[in-house]
């Protein structure tokens, strides 16, 4: 399994993770792998 792009989102909450999701979607190919961490319950 080969990750194209990793995201750590942190604490953040709101919606920004949505969007930070949503930008790294649209460079990834079909298939393409996203990996995201968040720290916020």
């Amino acid at each position: 399994m080969k990750v194209g792009e990793r995201i750590e989102l942190g604490d953040c909450g709101m919606g920004m993770p949505v969007i930070r999701t949503w930008q790294a979607l649209k460079k990834q190919p079909i298939g393409g792998i996203i990996w995201l961490t968040s720290t916020h319950p």
